[in-house]
Protein backbone atom coordinates (compact mmCIF):
# COMPACT_ATOMS: atom_id res chain seq x y z
CA UNK A 1 0.00 0.00 0.00
CA UNK A 2 1.62 2.98 -1.00
CA UNK A 3 1.65 5.81 1.67
CA UNK A 4 0.52 3.69 4.33
CA UNK A 5 0.68 1.07 5.94
CA UNK A 6 -1.91 -2.60 6.48
CA UNK A 7 -1.46 -2.31 10.53
CA UNK A 8 -2.62 1.22 10.06
CA UNK A 9 -5.95 0.42 8.65
CA UNK A 10 -8.87 0.56 10.81
CA UNK A 11 -10.76 -2.64 12.10
CA UNK A 12 -13.89 -2.11 10.21
CA UNK A 13 -11.72 -1.80 6.81
CA UNK A 14 -9.18 -4.72 7.57
CA UNK A 15 -12.47 -7.05 8.45
CA UNK A 16 -13.97 -6.09 4.96
CA UNK A 17 -10.83 -7.29 3.47
CA UNK A 18 -9.96 -10.58 5.78
CA UNK A 19 -13.84 -11.46 4.96
CA UNK A 20 -12.94 -12.20 1.35
CA UNK A 21 -10.11 -14.71 2.42
CA UNK A 22 -10.18 -18.65 2.97
CA UNK A 23 -10.42 -20.37 6.16
CA UNK A 24 -6.97 -22.25 6.01
CA UNK A 25 -5.31 -18.92 5.59
CA UNK A 26 -7.62 -17.30 8.47
CA UNK A 27 -6.59 -19.93 10.23
CA UNK A 28 -3.12 -20.48 9.34
CA UNK A 29 -1.67 -17.34 8.10
CA UNK A 30 -3.42 -13.85 9.15
CA UNK A 31 -3.31 -14.61 12.98
CA UNK A 32 0.40 -14.30 12.88
CA UNK A 33 0.98 -10.96 11.09
CA UNK A 34 0.41 -8.60 13.48
CA UNK A 35 -1.94 -7.99 16.12
CA UNK A 36 -4.45 -5.72 14.28
CA UNK A 37 -4.80 -8.67 12.19
CA UNK A 38 -4.97 -11.34 15.16
CA UNK A 39 -7.71 -9.16 16.48
CA UNK A 40 -9.64 -9.00 12.99
CA UNK A 41 -9.87 -12.95 12.83
CA UNK A 42 -11.77 -12.69 16.29
CA UNK A 43 -14.48 -10.90 14.52
CA UNK A 44 -17.59 -13.08 13.34
CA UNK A 45 -17.63 -11.23 10.16
CA UNK A 46 -14.15 -12.88 8.94
CA UNK A 47 -15.98 -15.95 8.88
CA UNK A 48 -19.08 -15.52 6.76
CA UNK A 49 -18.07 -17.19 3.80
CA UNK A 50 -17.74 -20.81 5.28
CA UNK A 51 -15.93 -22.63 2.36
CA UNK A 52 -14.93 -26.06 3.50
CA UNK A 53 -14.09 -26.80 -0.19
CA UNK A 54 -11.22 -25.35 0.29
CA UNK A 55 -9.72 -27.04 2.53
CA UNK A 56 -8.52 -30.59 2.21
CA UNK A 57 -8.40 -32.33 5.26
CA UNK A 58 -5.57 -34.81 4.78
CA UNK A 59 -2.69 -35.54 7.49
CA UNK A 60 -0.35 -32.66 6.54
CA UNK A 61 -2.70 -30.41 6.94
CA UNK A 62 -4.07 -31.48 10.40
CA UNK A 63 -0.19 -31.60 11.12
CA UNK A 64 -0.03 -27.96 10.72
CA UNK A 65 -3.61 -27.27 12.84
CA UNK A 66 -2.23 -29.38 15.51
CA UNK A 67 1.61 -27.65 15.74
CA UNK A 68 -0.07 -24.33 15.23
CA UNK A 69 -2.33 -24.35 18.35
CA UNK A 70 -1.09 -26.76 20.38
CA UNK A 71 -3.15 -29.22 20.66
CA UNK A 72 -2.90 -32.60 20.72
CA UNK A 73 -5.71 -34.48 18.19
CA UNK A 74 -7.84 -33.00 15.60
CA UNK A 75 -10.86 -35.18 14.02
CA UNK A 76 -12.82 -33.64 11.57
CA UNK A 77 -15.81 -32.99 13.70
CA UNK A 78 -13.76 -30.77 16.41
CA UNK A 79 -12.77 -28.63 13.14
CA UNK A 80 -15.60 -28.16 11.92
CA UNK A 81 -17.39 -27.06 15.25
CA UNK A 82 -14.42 -24.89 15.65
CA UNK A 83 -14.59 -22.99 12.43
CA UNK A 84 -18.50 -22.68 12.90
CA UNK A 85 -18.41 -20.86 16.38
CA UNK A 86 -16.21 -18.07 15.10
CA UNK A 87 -18.88 -16.97 12.24
CA UNK A 88 -20.96 -16.84 15.55
CA UNK A 89 -24.27 -17.79 13.00
CA UNK A 90 -23.45 -14.84 10.57
CA UNK A 91 -22.48 -17.25 8.03
CA UNK A 92 -23.94 -16.21 4.60
CA UNK A 93 -21.96 -18.55 2.17
CA UNK A 94 -21.53 -22.44 2.86
CA UNK A 95 -20.21 -24.99 1.28
CA UNK A 96 -20.68 -28.35 2.81
CA UNK A 97 -17.49 -30.03 3.79
CA UNK A 98 -17.31 -33.42 1.92
CA UNK A 99 -15.40 -35.12 4.18
CA UNK A 100 -17.34 -34.03 7.69
CA UNK A 101 -18.86 -36.55 9.73
CA UNK A 102 -22.89 -36.72 10.41
CA UNK A 103 -22.59 -34.92 13.43
CA UNK A 104 -20.60 -32.12 11.88
CA UNK A 105 -23.17 -31.91 9.23
CA UNK A 106 -26.05 -31.91 11.62
CA UNK A 107 -23.82 -28.86 13.54
CA UNK A 108 -23.08 -26.81 10.63
CA UNK A 109 -27.26 -26.67 9.69
CA UNK A 110 -28.44 -25.63 12.73
CA UNK A 111 -25.47 -23.31 13.79
CA UNK A 112 -25.59 -21.13 10.24
CA UNK A 113 -29.37 -20.00 10.17
CA UNK A 114 -28.39 -17.20 7.92
CA UNK A 115 -26.91 -18.85 4.99
CA UNK A 116 -28.01 -17.24 1.42
CA UNK A 117 -25.62 -19.55 -0.58
CA UNK A 118 -25.49 -23.39 0.18
CA UNK A 119 -23.03 -25.39 -2.45
CA UNK A 120 -23.30 -29.29 -2.31
CA UNK A 121 -19.95 -30.63 -4.04
CA UNK A 122 -20.24 -33.41 -6.27
CA UNK A 123 -18.31 -35.88 -4.24
CA UNK A 124 -20.65 -35.26 -0.97
CA UNK A 125 -21.95 -38.82 0.25
CA UNK A 126 -25.22 -40.39 -0.56
CA UNK A 127 -25.67 -40.64 3.45
CA UNK A 128 -25.25 -36.97 3.67
CA UNK A 129 -26.78 -36.25 0.71
CA UNK A 130 -30.44 -37.83 1.82
CA UNK A 131 -30.28 -35.67 5.23
CA UNK A 132 -29.94 -32.72 3.28
CA UNK A 133 -33.75 -32.30 2.44
CA UNK A 134 -34.76 -32.13 6.14
CA UNK A 135 -31.84 -29.52 6.90
CA UNK A 136 -33.43 -27.27 4.36
CA UNK A 137 -35.91 -25.69 6.86
CA UNK A 138 -32.78 -24.60 8.83
CA UNK A 139 -32.25 -21.85 6.00
CA UNK A 140 -34.80 -19.85 5.29
CA UNK A 141 -32.95 -17.00 3.74
CA UNK A 142 -31.76 -19.38 1.40
CA UNK A 143 -31.26 -17.66 -2.22
CA UNK A 144 -29.04 -19.50 -4.27
CA UNK A 145 -27.73 -23.49 -4.52
CA UNK A 146 -25.32 -25.52 -6.43
CA UNK A 147 -25.27 -29.22 -6.18
CA UNK A 148 -23.09 -31.65 -7.45
CA UNK A 149 -25.98 -33.81 -8.94
CA UNK A 150 -28.98 -34.51 -9.18
CA UNK A 151 -29.00 -36.96 -6.57
CA UNK A 152 -31.81 -36.01 -4.42
CA UNK A 153 -32.72 -32.71 -6.52
CA UNK A 154 -36.36 -33.32 -6.36
CA UNK A 155 -36.35 -33.55 -2.49
CA UNK A 156 -34.13 -30.60 -2.14
CA UNK A 157 -36.32 -28.55 -4.72
CA UNK A 158 -39.43 -29.49 -2.69
CA UNK A 159 -38.04 -28.15 0.78
CA UNK A 160 -36.92 -24.75 -1.22
CA UNK A 161 -40.28 -24.22 -2.20
CA UNK A 162 -41.94 -24.71 0.98
CA UNK A 163 -39.34 -23.30 3.23
CA UNK A 164 -36.70 -20.61 1.00
CA UNK A 165 -38.90 -17.80 -0.04
CA UNK A 166 -36.25 -15.47 -1.66
CA UNK A 167 -34.78 -18.51 -3.61
CA UNK A 168 -34.17 -17.58 -7.13
CA UNK A 169 -30.67 -19.44 -8.53
CA UNK A 170 -30.03 -23.13 -8.73
CA UNK A 171 -26.93 -24.57 -10.25
CA UNK A 172 -26.55 -28.12 -11.04
CA UNK A 173 -22.51 -29.68 -12.22
CA UNK A 174 -22.84 -31.70 -15.35
CA UNK A 175 -25.91 -32.98 -14.61
CA UNK A 176 -28.50 -35.67 -15.97
CA UNK A 177 -31.61 -33.92 -16.53
CA UNK A 178 -34.57 -36.04 -17.54
CA UNK A 179 -37.88 -35.20 -17.70
CA UNK A 180 -38.56 -36.29 -13.59
CA UNK A 181 -35.76 -33.28 -12.94
CA UNK A 182 -36.92 -30.97 -15.39
CA UNK A 183 -40.33 -31.27 -13.87
CA UNK A 184 -39.10 -30.59 -10.47
CA UNK A 185 -37.16 -27.48 -11.43
CA UNK A 186 -40.20 -26.22 -13.26
CA UNK A 187 -43.28 -27.32 -10.77
CA UNK A 188 -40.92 -26.68 -7.42
CA UNK A 189 -38.87 -23.30 -8.27
CA UNK A 190 -41.17 -22.15 -11.48
CA UNK A 191 -40.01 -18.06 -10.35
CA UNK A 192 -36.74 -18.97 -10.52
CA UNK A 193 -34.45 -16.28 -12.27
CA UNK A 194 -31.15 -18.02 -12.75
CA UNK A 195 -30.33 -21.71 -13.99
CA UNK A 196 -27.19 -22.64 -14.68
CA UNK A 197 -27.18 -26.85 -16.52
CA UNK A 198 -23.93 -25.85 -18.23
CA UNK A 199 -22.17 -29.64 -19.37
CA UNK A 200 -25.39 -31.50 -18.75
CA UNK A 201 -26.85 -34.30 -20.69
CA UNK A 202 -30.78 -33.09 -21.76
CA UNK A 203 -32.61 -34.11 -24.58
CA UNK A 204 -34.19 -30.89 -26.11
CA UNK A 205 -37.79 -31.21 -25.30
CA UNK A 206 -36.51 -30.90 -21.42
CA UNK A 207 -35.10 -27.78 -22.19
CA UNK A 208 -38.67 -26.55 -24.06
CA UNK A 209 -39.98 -27.54 -20.98
CA UNK A 210 -38.16 -25.49 -19.00
CA UNK A 211 -38.47 -22.70 -20.68
CA UNK A 212 -41.93 -23.10 -21.27
CA UNK A 213 -42.38 -23.54 -17.58
CA UNK A 214 -40.13 -21.00 -15.81
CA UNK A 215 -41.41 -17.46 -17.04
CA UNK A 216 -38.96 -15.91 -14.98
CA UNK A 217 -35.77 -16.26 -15.87
CA UNK A 218 -33.21 -13.78 -16.71
CA UNK A 219 -30.00 -15.99 -16.87
CA UNK A 220 -30.17 -19.64 -18.40
CA UNK A 221 -26.99 -21.24 -19.29
CA UNK A 222 -26.95 -24.29 -21.27
CA UNK A 223 -23.83 -24.21 -23.28
CA UNK A 224 -21.62 -27.50 -23.87
CA UNK A 225 -24.64 -29.62 -23.34
CA UNK A 226 -25.64 -33.18 -25.28
CA UNK A 227 -28.88 -33.93 -26.34
CA UNK A 228 -29.68 -31.16 -28.80
CA UNK A 229 -28.22 -28.61 -31.46
CA UNK A 230 -26.77 -25.07 -30.52
CA UNK A 231 -28.67 -23.42 -33.56
CA UNK A 232 -32.08 -25.29 -32.21
CA UNK A 233 -35.08 -22.22 -33.70
CA UNK A 234 -37.51 -23.57 -31.02
CA UNK A 235 -35.07 -23.42 -28.23
CA UNK A 236 -33.80 -19.89 -29.35
CA UNK A 237 -37.41 -18.80 -30.14
CA UNK A 238 -38.94 -19.81 -26.31
CA UNK A 239 -35.19 -17.95 -24.71
CA UNK A 240 -36.32 -14.75 -26.69
CA UNK A 241 -37.25 -13.22 -23.84
CA UNK A 242 -34.27 -14.16 -21.34
CA UNK A 243 -32.35 -11.54 -20.82
CA UNK A 244 -28.68 -13.77 -20.52
CA UNK A 245 -29.16 -17.12 -22.48
CA UNK A 246 -25.88 -18.93 -23.26
CA UNK A 247 -26.05 -22.24 -25.10
CA UNK A 248 -22.83 -22.11 -27.37
CA UNK A 249 -20.97 -25.47 -27.76
CA UNK A 250 -24.35 -27.55 -27.47
CA UNK A 251 -24.63 -31.04 -29.96
CA UNK A 252 -27.36 -33.64 -30.20
CA UNK A 253 -24.75 -36.09 -29.78
CA UNK A 254 -21.71 -36.86 -27.26
CA UNK A 255 -17.92 -37.18 -29.38
CA UNK A 256 -15.55 -39.39 -27.90
CA UNK A 257 -12.96 -37.54 -29.02
CA UNK A 258 -14.32 -34.66 -26.32
CA UNK A 259 -13.49 -36.43 -23.29
CA UNK A 260 -9.76 -35.96 -24.70
CA UNK A 261 -9.19 -39.95 -25.49
CA UNK A 262 -8.20 -41.62 -28.50
CA UNK A 263 -10.06 -44.94 -30.19
CA UNK A 264 -7.50 -47.41 -31.31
Amino acid sequence: MEGGKWEDLTMDVLVNVLERVGIESLLLSIPFVCKSWYKATLRSECWRRLDFSEISFNFHFVLRVMDTYHIHNLHATRFVKSVVKRSNRSATLLTIPSWGTEEALLYVARESPDVRSLVLPYDLSCDHMIKIPNLISNWKNLETVQIGSCFQMQEVLAQISNNCKNFFALTITKASIGSTEASAIVNLVPNIRYLDLRHAWMDRSFVVTILEGCKKLEYFDIRHCTGFREGDLEILNLAANVRKFKYEGSRLFYRYQDCGCSYR
